[in-house]
Parts: C-alpha cells; sequence; structure tokens
C-alpha cells in the first residue's frame, strides 16, 4: 500500500512517517511531496491509496491540489492533516470528499484510530472493484464456451485494456495430490494478491471447465510480476506443472486464447514441460504442426492405457511406428519431458535414446494395462455421470465437483466425457437444463423467466435467456407466448 506524505515542513513528515512505522513496520511504500505541485504530479504518478496533506502549502495549497487529482485517482483517501481549525476549511475539505479532518499535532492513538478505518474501507473498496471485474472474466469465459463464432451473442467488453492469462495444468492422474497441489497454488497466488493490490490491481482465479486453474489480472502499470514466484513454486512441486501465458487486448481474445491453449494444450508433453510456456510465442513455432500431432498421439496412447484398452493402446503405437516424421523429429524433442509425463500418468518408468526405444519400452508397458483398470468401467462411470447430470442439473453443478464425487481427474473427465458421449460436459449440462425449461414452462405456462432460470440452474437470466436462444432458436418469453397460445 502506498501512502503520500504532502506537507511543506519536513519535520512533520519524517513524525508522520515514524509514527506510522511504528504502528505498522515495513507494511507500506512512502512517497512525500513538500508543495501542491509536487504532490498533484506524485499522485498522478503513483495513485496512492492514502494521502495526509496539509493546507498551507506552497505553489498549490492543499485542498487545490486535491481538486485537481480527484478525477485521476478514484479511490485515492485524502486525510487533511492540518493547523487550521477554521470550519471554512474543514466545509471544503467534506466537499471535496476528504475521508478525515485531522488538528496538527496528531497522537499516535488517534492516527492508529483513522488508519484503521481507512484501511477497512480501502480494502472494502478493492475488494468490491475486483469481485467486479471476476464475475466479468468468469461470466465471459462460461458465455464463450456454449457460442461458436458464428453466434450473434457477444461477450461483454471491459474497461480494462490489456489482459494476462495463465493456465495452470497439473500432471498427475492422483485425484487427491493435484487437490492438494491446486489448493495451495491457489491459496498462494490469492495471498500474493491481497498484499500487492493497488487502485489499478484487478485478478479472477477460477476454474475452467476443463479443470483447470486459470489466473486473468489486467495489465496495469503496477501490475505484479509473477514469474519468479511461479518458477519458484514450479521447481519445488514433485509432480510437473506447466504454465499457458498470454496477454490479450479484449475479453473477446482472452475467451478465444483461453479456447485455443486448451486445444493445444498437450503440446506440453514435448515442449517445455514443468515450465511457464508463452503462448504467443509458441504460436509463431514452426513446428508446432508436428509437435501437436506427437502430443497428440501420447496423450491417446495415455487414456487408452487409463482406460484397459489394449487393442487401441497397441494400435496407436503401431501407428507411431509407422510414422516416418515423427522419427524425423524425434531428435529435436526433450525426452525428459516425455519421461516425466509418462511417470506422472501411467506410472511408467521409462528412459530412453531415441524413437524407436521409447515405443519398445512403451509396447513393452502394456503388459502392465489389466493391473491398473479402476473397478468401474469407463462406459459404466459415463453413464452414471450422465444420470447424475439429470438428476441435479438445477443445482450449481460443474466438472471438478462431478469429478470429485466418481474420483477422477477433471481433465481426464473432460476427455473421456467428449469421447464416450460426443459433446463437451458444459454442451451437454446446457442442454439437459434447457429441455428441462421447456418441459417446466408446458406443465407451467405462467411461470416467470427468472423463476424458470433458477429452476434449471441458472441464477442470471440474462444468462438463461442466452442458452435458451441458443439451444432452441427463440426467446423463452417468445416460447412462452407460444404454450400460452396452445
Amino acid at each position: 500500500m502506498i501512502i503520500l506524505l504532502a506537507d511543506d515542513e519536513r519535520m512533520v513528515r519524517l513524525g508522520l512517517k515514524s509514527m506510522l512505522d511504528e504502528l505498522y513496520p515495513n507494511t507500506y511504500t512512502y512517497i512525500e511531496a513538500k508543495n501542491g505541485k509536487e504532490l498533484v504530479s506524485l499522485v498522478f504518478e503513483y495513485k496512492p491509496h492514502i494521502a495526509f496533506v496539509d493546507i498551507n502549502m506552497p505553489l498549490l495549497n492543499g485542498l487545490a491540489a486535491i481538486e485537481q487529482c480527484k478525477d485521476q485517482t478514484l479511490l485515492t483517501h485524502w486525510i487533511m492533516l492540518t493547523g487550521y481549525a477554521d470550519f471554512g476549511y474543514a466545509r471544503a475539505a467534506i466537499k471535496l470528499g476528504v475521508s478525515d479532518y485531522l488538528l496538527k499535532p496528531i497522537s499516535i492513538q488517534e492516527l492508529s484510530l483513522v488508519m484503521t478505518k481507512t484501511e477497512k474501507e480501502i480494502n472494502g473498496a478493492l475488494d468490491k472493484l475486483n469481485h467486479s471485474f471476476a464475475l466479468e472474466i468468469i461470466s465471459a469465459y462460461n458465455l464463450s464456451q456454449v457460442c461458436t463464432s458464428s453466434d450473434s451473442i457477444l461477450v461483454p467488453s471491459s474497461s480494462c485494456n490489456t489482459f494476462e492469462t495463465y493456465m495452470f495444468y497439473i500432471d498427475n492422474l492422483d485425484r487427491t495430490i493435484r487437490y492438494h497441489l491446486l489448493t495451495e497454488l491457489s491459496e498462494k497466488l490469492r495471498q500474493l494478491f491481497s498484499n500487492t493490490m493497488d487502485n489499478d490491481g484487478r485478478y479472477a482465479l477460477f476454474y475452467l471447465n476443463s479443470g483447470e486453474l486459470c489466473l486473468v489480472m489486467n495489465a496495469c502499470k503496477k501490475a505484479i510480476s509473477l514469474y519468479a514466484f511461479l518458477t519458484d513454486f514450479i521447481n519445488h512441486a514433485n509432480d510437473p506443472i506447466t504454465v499457458f501465458y498470454s496477454m490479450q487486448l479484449s475479453v473477446q481474445q482472452f475467451c478465444c486464447d483461453c479456447q485455443n491453449i486448451s486445444e493445444i494444450s498437450n503440446v506440453r508433453l514435448i515442449h517445455k514441460l514443468g515450465t511457464i510456456i508463452n503462448y504467443n510465442e509458441l504460436m509463431q513455432n514452426t513446428n508446432l504442426d508436428i509437435i501437436v500431432l506427437i502430443a497428440n498421439a501420447l496423450e491417446k496412447l495415455c487414456l487408452a492405457f487409463i482406460q484397459g484398452d489394449e487393442i487401441e493402446y497397441k494400435h496407436i503405437i503401431k501407428d507411431m511406428y509407422r510414422n516416418q516424421s515423427f522419427h524425423k523429429f524425434f531428435s529435436s524433442t526433450h525426452a525428459k519431458n516425455i519421461e516425466k509425463y509418462l511417470k506422472a500418468v501411467i506410472n511408467l518408468k521409462l528412459s530412453f535414446t531415441d524413437y524407436t526405444s521409447l515405443l519398445d519400452g512403451l509396447l513393452k508397458h502394456s503388459n502392465a494395462i489389466y493391473l491398473n483398470l479402476p473397478q468401474r468401467s469407463n462406459i459404466d462411470i459415463m453413464s452414471q455421470i450422465e444420470r447424475y447430470i439429470k438428476e441435479n442439473y438445477m443445482n450449481e453443478i460443474g466438472i471438478n465437483c462431478i469429478a470429485e464425487i466418481y474420483d477422477i481427474t477433471p481433465n481426464y473427465l473432460s476427455k473421456i466425457f467428449h469421447q464416450k458421449v460426443g459433446k463437451k460436459f458444459i454442451d451437454y449440462l446446457t442442454e439437459v437444463r434447457i429441455i428441462n425449461a421447456k418441459r417446466i414452462l408446458s406443465e407451467n405456462p405462467n411461470c416467470s423467466i427468472k423463476d424458470l432460470s433458477i429452476k434449471v440452474g441458472y441464477y442470471s437470466t440474462r444468462h438463461f435467456t442466452k442458452m435458451f436462444f441458443k439451444v432452441i432458436g427463440v426467446l423463452p418469453s417468445e416460447y412462452q407466448k407460444q404454450v400460452l397460445g396452445k
């Protein structure tokens, strides 16, 4: 938190800073102004959280300086610290929205009370602004997941100009290990942001529909750098954690990048597993097409192993033997990446020197397929999940909570669900909800659209209306008129 001390007397500034340091050691960053013009300049540059301002200063008095700054830093809390008890000054200060009007000399007890009150107000205002930002980002993402590029439904535009996005992929089939890692990571990220939030910084931390953790922050001038923190977290983790980083100029571009990164996220198996991957740079890689093909083959191979499909597993290996382009490119890949991934996902401790020895080792490992089968088949799990969705569509359910119920990872569930059911989890859930909305309207034609949306699991009438139009082709109010007309 930044505190501005504006007073033409140096000893007053030092005394105030000394009391604040005594109350809150090593907590704040201080900037100082000895006249009104310096105050204005520093406020424009740093946008402090709190400003202690003397009224009678050279070049520009405190009240006039505050008036010039008000529109540039709406969240700064102004505290007048002056030797003047004149009611006219106090009235002018109140008109400008000054938080407190204190008379010199101020005691440390009085300062403590003012700071406690001011910090609470600042944190409340920042939390409210950040909550709005997070809701906007998450709503835009959810809407983009059920809309195609040809849809006329647009995600909302944000007041922020630039976004930084971080998508986290943890490769370990053990749900408990992934849960603990994700919980630790999300808690540390929230703590990091709570300690460094400023008047411009905003962030959203949420789970994607595929189960991955996603962080979005606006790239303001003082936005914190996450690189050192994330690098340290990745290096100390026992399992591979890969972060895809990208920068966007709009909410729409963020939604697009999320979709694109999800589709090619498995390139991490070949390209920099367990590191921070710059998505924008990755897209410039001339070998991206072949990297995607090899990664897809390896991922399908691991899924076949997990599903206990030995025939498919061997078929994939056979195709990989035949693919000459794979043979040629493989010498430039990072073998250690693949070794780490295979160990984390199918518990295969394999060391190899070339492409052929990799495939030989994978083929030999097929003997262990039936030793790793779960007690229930994936087909049985999918049918249970479909039934669970049909019975609980009206509740706030998502792929993460369902994955926890059936003791599998969200990413694995997302891929298997799409493979077995033929559509994405979110599309299936949306279809079930909208079909039930039609049924409810036919049974109760006078049901309000707001009540109807809640009955089928949507707590935003606006979102429900868009989803209904997306699936049925007419607005729910128009469909209601058709029902009433019959």
